[in-house]
């Protein structure tokens, strides 16, 4: 499992548990939450994960980065063979390459491979 605990204002950062029965959750054997540490510029945060494994065979962690001066998002992917090491994030995708220029918000975005090409949904703002 994959998520950004709220842990105070703006500090929700990419962390993953493990559960062989669904009720209990730990932290995988050798891996440190949270991934990756809330950016450094005043209002920025990451949030709005996702985890699945690709047709690589890789764990692949998605995250959103937002930053409110400018306006401004990120999606990010690591990946994984262990839960322990991860790949530096890769860009994904930003908001403004979206749509030109003009920011825009995705939330929650979720991204799955159909066997053929990734598909991504999420809630536009």
């Amino acid at each position: 499992m994959a998520f950004t605990p709220f842990e105070s204002a703006n500090e929700e950062n990419p962390s993953i548990l493990l559960s062989d029965d669904g009720d209990v959750w730990t932290v995988p054997p050798g891996t440190t939450n949270p991934l990756r540490q809330k950016p450094a510029a005043t209002g920025a945060f990451n949030s709005d994960t996702d985890i699945h494994i690709g047709p690589d065979g890789l764990l692949t962690l998605l995250y959103r980065e937002y930053d409110d001066s400018p306006e401004y998002e990120r999606l990010y992917i690591m990946k994984s063979a262990d839960a322990r090491t991860w790949t530096a994030p890769t860009l994904l995708m930003d908001s403004t390459g979206l749509t030109g220029g003009v920011p825009l918000k995705i939330l929650s975005p979720a991204i799955v491979w159909d066997g053929a090409a990734y598909r991504m949904w999420a809630v536009r703002q």
